[in-house]
């Protein structure tokens, strides 16, 4: 365990998860996220913020895990998830990553 005079010196803050929620994780991806999808902020926020609570009240009541799950565990991964989606289904920069095209135009492409 650091002393408090190594955490002074090396600016460390130490949050506990619960204490930071989930929502700072999401506002945090979708200021990260292309410029082409700002529009969409809004309804994406929103499908976050009607499902996320219901997942973790799903999890904690009918699931059974060996290690349980944290709320910004599981919204983490449905970042991911949905960022793969995203990725999959719109081109986000094809002049920077290749693979940023539709599925259309990589079957084109292949034959």
């Amino acid at each position: 365990v650091a002393s408090p005079a190594t955490v002074s010196r090396c600016g460390m803050v130490f949050m506990e998860q619960v204490d930071i929620g989930w929502k700072v994780l999401l506002r945090s991806w979708l200021d990260s996220l292309p410029e082409r999808l700002q529009e969409h902020i809004d309804q994406m926020k929103s499908l976050f913020e009607s499902n996320v609570d219901c997942l973790w009240e799903m999890c904690q009541r009918k699931i059974k895990c060996p290690v349980p799950p944290t709320q910004n565990w599981l919204t983490l991964n449905l970042i991911h998830l949905f960022w793969s989606l995203l990725k999959q289904g719109i081109p986000l920069d094809p002049e920077v990553d290749p693979k940023d095209m539709p599925a259309k135009e990589k079957e084109v492409k292949i034959d």
